[in-house]
């Protein structure tokens, strides 16, 4: 009973050889871990400040690609400022 427990294999012998984490991994996990989160928090404070209420605000957190898609497209619309409007019709035609 003693021989088998003194020639104890390793519990994961795929990670038998590996070298333990180096110091850019551990601040690569915690960096990638800090933005996940927050990243929604981040998201619905602001739709919280949009006057959402608190349901539609978490929601909007869980999908905030298509949140910040929507208020960039509602807010900002960029190519669409420079519209050409007819010009008047006031003035001297006539």
């Amino acid at each position: 009973m003693r021989r088998i427990l003194s020639t104890r294999e390793p519990f994961f012998p795929a990670m038998e050889d590996t070298e333990p984490m180096g110091a850019a991994m551990v601040s690569a996990v915690v960096l990638g871990t800090a933005v996940f989160v927050a990243l929604p928090i981040l998201t619905i404070l602001g739709a919280r400040h949009r006057g959402l209420g608190l349901a539609a605000a978490v929601a909007a957190g869980i999908f905030l690609p298509i949140t910040w898609t929507v208020w960039y497209l509602r807010d900002e619309r960029p190519y669409r400022r420079a519209l050409h409007h007819p010009p008047s019709r006031s003035g001297s035609s006539g």
